[in-house]
């Protein structure tokens, strides 16, 4: 799409300089097996620029928002939704507001998540209450801590989580009843990683990164 060329090309230099790469409409970062993006999508007559971060040790289909919102989304962004048929100076202004957003708001908070544990203290210091940041629904944020803890191998508090889970899950209602089954057999499995030698868990977790750089990045 013409408009989403001339703003990759527009923000390139910019993304480039902090070793972003481009992929499928997406700027991506690769840092202690988290993935930080930043995409673009038209989905009516707007375009829109997300960031969300992609634990890659989660497993997933397919590049997901889940832990991320729209940058219009925040706190007196400046990268308002941009008109589709915008012109060549209004893409202009609007990729220099889009880099002020991620330099003032965007990239300061994922400073502050540049490691799976700085994630889940993040996680456990404000519980369910991400703010803008995550928009998710608790059952979520769950998720993420089960699979954190799991890959840092904190055993003890991911068995905590493991005993709530399954409640979190059949409360959520916003689920599909196979997306919740699929949550419930990750968990299980999950469980029985618990009680196989460490060995076991980190193969699940390598396994499960090469899967979702394969799927997703490359």
């Amino acid at each position: 799409m013409e408009v989403i060329r001339k703003i990759v090309n527009q923000i390139s230099p910019y993304m480039r300089s902090y070793g972003y790469k481009f992929s499928q409409k997406c700027f991506y970062r690769i840092q202690n097996d988290i993935a930080y993006c930043v995409q673009f999508d038209v989905p009516s007559g707007f375009v829109y620029a997300s960031f969300f971060i992609m634990p890659l040790y989660m497993p997933c289909k397919n590049r997901y928002y889940t832990y991320g919102n729209r940058i219009s989304s925040l706190y007196n962004s400046r990268s308002l939704p941009l008109p589709r048929a915008a012109n060549d100076e209004e893409i202009e202004k609007w990729c220099t507001f889009l880099c002020y957003d991620l330099e003032d708001k965007v990239f300061p908070f994922w400073r502050k998540i540049s490691t799976p544990k700085q994630l889940v203290n993040v996680v456990e210091q404000k519980g369910y209450s991400t703010g803008p940041f995550f928009l998710c629904i608790p059952v979520q944020i769950s998720r993420l801590e089960m699979f954190s803890y799991l890959y840092m191998e904190e055993f003890a508090k991911l068995s905590l989580v493991i005993q709530r889970y399954p409640q979190d899950v059949q409360i959520s209602n916003s689920l599909t009843q196979t997306i919740r089954n699929s949550y419930l057999h990750e968990s299980e499995t999950v469980a029985q990683l618990m009680h196989e030698d460490v060995s076991e868990c980190r193969s699940f977790c390598t396994e499960t990164i090469e899967d979702t750089l394969r799927k997703c990045f490359k």
